[in-house]
């Protein structure tokens, strides 16, 4: 902005976002939707006070995620920081894993049958190039199944599925009375948006939680 802008916050209200991404080899796309956001932006000003420093950016934030559970987060920008470092914390009530499914089928090939999210809660320091946080992520009853491609048509492997479930998936999370953090380890493709960074950051935790390996190259909108 070219003129000097300083106001006290600026508030988001009543609206809604969803983020699509394509898959790398075809048409496939995944997408989140969030409804009902709010945010509560501060201070939003580009005046340079007299000390020389910007005061942090603050982002205050909650939505409905796939019209079922409950977004609260909270963003803190460093604005004097050369390398753009930000942290975000925040959290999801409980939910239906199912809800995650129309962006697991097209861009994992995973398709959850059942699981129930009992907590999430996800702490994270980022800058232009890297996030590296933690992800509380404790579920119930999780069963997948592994999809394939055939001839332009999406079907279960069958055999993939029964060893995913058999073998390489938690059913539940945790085991025993403690929940213990995965990492959330996430390298920015500079080429994509911040929401992408947002988003693909906390991912990277529920990836480490599932076994599930990230598909490359990507694209999105």
């Amino acid at each position: 902005i070219g003129k000097p802008v300083a106001l006290d916050s600026l508030v988001v209200s009543r609206s809604e976002i969803t983020y699509t991404e394509h898959a790398p080899t075809d048409d496939r796309e995944g997408s989140v939707h969030f409804s009902d956001v709010h945010a509560q932006i501060f201070p939003f000003t580009n005046i340079r006070p007299a000390s020389g420093l910007y005061p942090n950016f603050e982002l205050k934030g909650s939505a409905t995620l796939q019209d079922s559970c409950h977004l609260k987060v909270l963003m803190n920008y460093d604005m004097n920081s050369t390398e753009n470092k930000f942290t975000v914390n925040g959290s999801l009530g409980t939910f239906n894993m199912r809800i995650m499914n129309p962006v697991l089928e097209p861009l994992a090939l995973i398709s959850i049958r059942s699981g129930k999210v009992n907590t999430f809660q996800f702490d994270f320091a980022a800058d232009q190039y890297m996030a590296n946080g933690y992800l509380y992520f404790g579920y119930d009853n999780l069963k997948i199944s592994v999809l394939e491609i055939k001839d332009g048509t999406t079907k279960e492997a069958r055999l993939a599925s029964f060893l995913a479930n058999s073998l390489l998936l938690r059913s539940k999370n945790p085991r025993g009375k403690e929940l213990l953090p995965d990492e959330i380890a996430f390298r920015r493709d500079e080429k994509r948006s911040v929401l992408n960074y947002w988003w693909k950051s906390v991912f990277s935790g529920i990836r480490n939680t599932l076994g599930i390996k990230e598909n490359k190259p990507e694209d999105q909108h």
